[in-house]
Parts: C-alpha cells; structure tokens; sequence
C-alpha cells in the first residue's frame, strides 16, 4: 500500500482491478488499472514527482513497473530474469537523480539494477546490472555515490553507482540493513547484529553480538529513535542503548 493527500493506492491483484487508487476520505474507486494483470509481491511503492507526471513505481511478481498515479495507466515494465515461483521481492526500490535502483533475489535474475528513468517517465532502459548482488528482502542503501547491499553468502557490498562493480566488501550476516552516523547495522537472519563503521570510503568491522531474546525467524529491520535501537525477534522487543 501507499498513500498520499488524495488517495490510498492498493494492489488487489486481479485480471482487471489489478492495482487500484481509493478515495482516502470515502473509499471510493478512483481509477483501476490492469497493470501487468499478475499477482503482487511485498514491495513497497514509492512516488517519483516529475514535470510531466507522477510516477508510481512498485514490484509485481514478475517485473518492477511503472505506473501514471493520475489515472493508473502502465507506462513501462522491466521483467526479472530466472524469475521463481515464490520469489519475495520485497526490496523498495530507490530514484535518485533520474535513475531508479533495485535489488532483486531471484537466483538467475539480474540482481542489481540501475534503469535510466526518461525524463517524462514513460520508459525505462537498463544502464547496469550486477547478477553477483541479490538478497531477497533485506533492502539496500544508496550513499556517497555506492549502493550497499548484504547478499547470499553473508557479505555487506559496496558497489559503484557509475558501473554496479564491487569496490569493498566486508563479511557480516546477511539481513536488514539501516545507516546512520557513516555507521551500518545489520541484522542478521542468523540472529546476529553486526555494527559496520564507514570511514573515507571502507567498510570496517565494528564488532558484533547475538539476540538473546525472542522465537522465530530473524526477518525483522532494526529502527533507531530517540537514542536507542529498537529490534523486535518474534514475540520479543528490545531496545540498546546507542552511543
């Protein structure tokens, strides 16, 4: 789901009430699009304010897409390579400065990619992709020209904006990502947290510890407010302190 002043914009799946906007007030159908008429994944939309339109961009099950949020109409489709039948696809992709990133994990997919979005938002055309670079769910971040990404295998990635090639790598275990204070945390799917400080460009190992707390798979993303860290493991929620 996504919202803004207008409407809430939900993705019901369907042949043809595949994406729908809703009247936020009354709930009543604004427009309805067909879209890719397929099923939907985790993803997250966002909006993308251009001159001539706004952009919602959001993952189906089988391509990231574009759509007009005026009145629902499909501008473009990029379909995901090697794509798998329970693929998740639940990373929110990321614009900046005319160009739209997102990490796939479908095991013969693109991985990462980097689409030059045109400038009234009607097509997109690949500028890069890196198929070393995949995690499912665990997101990625965009800072001083490197997306940061923990993949498969359990290393955090830097690569370059300008090609997608790897330039730092650093072994921790993979799963949700957040940056603050030129410092990574990851929460790892193992259930370790590591700390990652970034200094003058390199990744270096900050120390690490394991939840003692809480049942279940570790899926959950890490939140920092008013001085703590928050992280909740199945049932359980904890918060550190943070210096």
């Amino acid at each position: 789901l996504a919202i803004d002043n207008e409407n809430v914009y939900g993705y019901p799946t369907g042949v043809v009430n595949n994406i729908v906007a809703l009247d936020r007030m009354t709930g009543s159908l604004e427009w309805s699009s067909k879209a890719m008429s397929d099923t939907s994944s985790y993803c997250s939309p966002i909006f993308i304010e251009l001159a001539e339109r706004t952009v919602l961009v959001t993952m189906s099950h089988y391509s990231l897409i574009g759509l007009d949020k005026k009145d629902g109409k499909l501008l473009w489709s990029y379909d995901i390579k090697g794509f798998e039948a329970e693929g998740d696809h639940c990373n929110t992709p990321i614009y900046r400065d005319g160009y739209i990133y997102q990490v796939f994990g479908d095991r013969k997919s693109q991985g990462t990619v980097k689409l030059r979005l045109a400038e009234d938002g009607s097509s997109v055309t690949e500028v890069w992709h890196n198929d070393k670079i995949k995690n499912n769910f665990a997101g990625f971040i965009i800072h001083d020209d490197l997306l940061f990404a923990t993949i498969k295998g359990n290393n955090l990635k830097a690569l370059s904006l300008d090609d997608g090639q790897v330039v730092d790598s650093i072994k921790v275990s993979t799963g949700g990502l957040i940056f603050s204070d030129n410092k990574f945390i990851c929460y790892g799917q193992n259930g370790e947290v590591s700390l990652v400080n970034y200094t003058q460009g390199k990744l270096q190992s900050g120390g690490s510890f394991r939840l003692p707390k809480g049942k279940g798979q570790h899926f959950s993303q890490p939140v920092l407010a008013n001085g703590g860290m928050y992280i909740r493991h199945g049932d359980a929620l904890m918060k550190y302190k943070v210096k």
